[in-house]
């Protein structure tokens, strides 16, 4: 496959059609590969990070592999085992598996994670099956990624600029604090490796057979990837869109090698992830579950989103998602047991309620897709004080000095300027790349917005890393350039401003276009779906304002202390009461009315407080709520028989005048989404959408 060239400088360009790279780039890559292996081990085994999550309870089969016997787990699970995956022994016996050992099919995660369980398997034959053993194998999966970052880069960059940026991808908290939770960070080598493909290969100088050959590649890699971490089939929709859309040549030409490579791609991605799927359990997918917990307002801080007066859920908790969507399912007329997960219908049950929402709140969704967006392209600079994995943030790592200059209103001003000046370095190579550079930039930083967890989005460190290092590369080719020329009596000007060879538009249709891609048509989606949206919700959110309501059976106060809970009466059953059928879940929604003149306060601290049996259906929440002299608050509460059920509202004594009324919404059929609402005197001038804070 012959390359074209985004950047005049040969030394950006090596040429991955020869049959071995230069020796510099393999050099480079050997000590980016031990660099990363020394750093890995290193890190894993300094004791920073004091413990490390990714689902070894579940391992089981990678124990039985490393032993010698077949994929599977054992039934019941030995007791030496399960202590060791408990993490409660550093090591385990093989001795201790008999040989007489029963085994049963792996679980549905087991199977969907079957290669990662079979690498760790195979770190494990070779040194022991223990904890200690697997630091060689984070050392590789950092090398790997490192190196990784360094094949992307260097679509763009020379060989220092993207050895520094592989070196970043390597060092930086960011990467470092994620490490340890194998499941989470081993995608980012294989999402990494395909996208840094996906670069090469849009960037190609025309088509030819080893075209569809590296299309195969990007597809074996990416259902390799899935084997590790499923949400790597992310790619494969751009991927093809790139194939059809931006690869070399009109848009209409090459269409059999386009054929070719899309088929090529498909199924080498088929064959290499038929593994995983070939045996495992029927059922529903997870995605739409996955996906509803994203809209979670557990979220919407680390998105940067103001508050609002409606929230679609708060927590991130896969219990919580469930009832949900379970009430959803009975504010719509469904009277059976509870739908489980993942089962068919639960699937369709969560495709149904996602859709429901991104169709009544467009604006939202675009909205935190730009705040997702906007978060990533600041991570070069963030990664620095971000000491932080989905479970820990390490706090006592941060210098408080370096992480307020890091989050500095000008480096806004940087990340804005970096972005406008890489995209108009493209456009000018051609419309065709300025196009395809925008939807990926645009995919890769916003997609994200569906889950902001940082597991989620670390590796995408390296989008800001490829745009800074672009315009970094662009700048030192002129002042090499103004440099020469200044050395030969040339004038300096028309060296820094001629037209370079391969540019094939003049500045002036460059910034037309900017202008048109960048900020007119995105301007236009955007405030047109705030308009629709503000329009079309006002009717609907008039409807849980205006709910008939019906007195409560009684409500009982219990005072603890300086808290004083209102227990609603006969709204849900005792939580040990005998199950009558099959276990259901239920959803109810109070209206609770608020008066500031009853005790004198403009804000009240209220908890929604559960009974539960376990603590993941624990889903009692502590807000802070803004009240006026005529506030009404419409909240879902929910009950599943035997598990959980809502409990009552509590505040501090001092404050409890101002709630005025508690009371139960008398048709709740009649509200079609589980929402919570604040509704203040004067929330119909309030926006019906949401914003990012410290923005209009």
């Amino acid at each position: 496959m012959k390359f074209g060239s985004l950047l005049p400088s040969a030394d950006a360009h090596p040429n991955p059609s020869q049959a071995r790279a230069g020796t510099g780039d393999l050099a480079y890559g050997a000590l980016i590969l031990a660099a990363g292996f020394f750093i890995g081990q290193w890190f894993t085994g300094s004791g920073i990070v004091k413990a490390f999550h990714f689902y070894q309870d579940t391992f089981a089969p990678a124990v039985m592999v490393a032993c010698g016997h077949e994929f599977a787990r054992p039934v019941p699970e030995l007791k030496a085992m399960t202590e060791y995956l408990a993490d409660q022994r550093p090591s385990f016996d093989c001795a201790d598996i008999p040989a007489s050992v029963v085994t049963g099919a792996p679980t549905p995660f087991q199977q969907f994670h079957k290669y990662l369980m079979l690498v760790v398997a195979g770190a494990w034959k070779l040194g022991g099956v223990s904890w200690a053993a697997l630091q060689p194998l984070y050392g590789l999966v950092l090398g790997v990624t490192g190196l990784a970052a360094y094949a992307l880069c260097r679509s763009v960059m020379g060989r220092p600029l993207s050895l520094l940026c592989a070196a970043l991808m390597m060092l930086t908290p960011l990467q470092l604090f994620n490490l340890p939770h194998l499941r989470d960070y081993i995608k980012a080598p294989f999402f990494l490796g395909v996208l840094a493909l996906l670069v090469w290969q849009i960037l190609a100088a025309r088509f030819n057979k080893s075209t569809v050959a590296w299309s195969a590649v990007a597809g074996a890699l990416t259902g390799i990837g899935m084997g590790f971490r499923i949400d790597i089939v992310t790619l494969a929709p751009l991927y093809l869109l790139a194939i059809a859309v931006f690869f070399p040549g009109k848009l209409l030409a090459n269409l059999p090698m386009k054929a070719a490579s899309a088929l090529a791609f498909m199924l080498a991605l088929v064959l290499c992830a038929a593994p995983i799927f070939a045996n495992s359990p029927s059922g529903g997918g997870n995605m739409p579950h996955v996906l509803v917990l994203g809209l979670m307002g557990e979220f919407d801080p680390k998105l940067g989103l103001a508050g609002s007066f409606y929230g679609l859920g708060y927590h991130y908790l896969d219990m919580y998602a469930s009832t949900l969507l379970n009430g959803y399912a009975t504010l719509g007329g469904y009277t059976g047991e509870v739908i489980g997960y993942p089962t068919p219908e639960y699937e369709r049950l969560g495709a149904r309620y996602y859709a429901d929402v991104a169709a009544t709140f467009p604006a939202d969704m675009a909205t935190r897709f730009l705040a997702a967006a906007w978060k990533i392209l600041h991570l070069p600079v963030t990664s620095f004080v971000t000491y932080e994995d989905l479970y820990f943030f390490y706090d006592d790592f941060i210098n408080p000095k370096l992480w307020a200059f890091t989050h500095h209103w000008l480096w806004d001003l940087i990340s804005l300027g970096v972005l406008c000046s890489a995209v108009l370095i493209i456009l000018r190579r051609g419309l065709r790349l300025g196009i395809a550079a925008v939807v990926i930039l645009l995919f890769l930083a916003g997609y994200p917005f569906l889950q902001f967890g940082i597991r989620h989005y670390f590796y995408l460190q390296v989008v800001g890393l490829w745009l800074a290092g672009l315009v970094l590369q662009t700048l030192a080719g002129k002042l090499v350039k103004a440099w020469a020329a200044h050395r030969s009596g040339a004038g300096i000007r028309a060296a820094l401003f001629a037209r370079d060879e391969d540019s094939r538009v003049s500045w002036k249709r460059v910034f037309i276009q900017f202008a048109v891609l960048f900020i007119v048509l995105p301007g236009v989606v955007f405030w047109g779906l705030r308009a629709y949206q503000s329009s079309h919700t006002l009717p609907f959110f008039e409807s849980y304002a205006n709910a008939k309501t019906e007195p409560l059976a009684g409500i009982e106060r219990i005072r603890s202390g300086d808290v004083l809970r209102m227990a609603p009466q006969g709204l849900f059953a005792p939580l040990g009461s005998p199950l009558s059928g099959v276990p259901k879940a239920r959803i109810e929604f109070l209206a609770a009315d608020f008066d500031q003149r009853r005790c004198g306060r403009d804000s009240v601290h209220v908890k929604y407080a559960y009974e539960f049996n376990s603590p993941v259906y624990d889903f009692s929440q502590r807000v802070s709520l803004g009240i006026d002299q005529q506030t009404r608050v419409v909240f879902p509460v929910f009950q599943r028989d035997g598990e959980l059920r809502f409990a009552g509202l509590e505040m501090p004594v001092a404050e409890s005048p101002c709630l005025v009324a508690l009371a139960r919404i008398a048709d709740p059929q009649k509200l079609r989404l589980p929402l919570a609402f604040r509704f203040s005197s004067n929330w119909r001038e309030l926006p019906r959408y949401r914003e990012i804070a410290l923005l209009p």
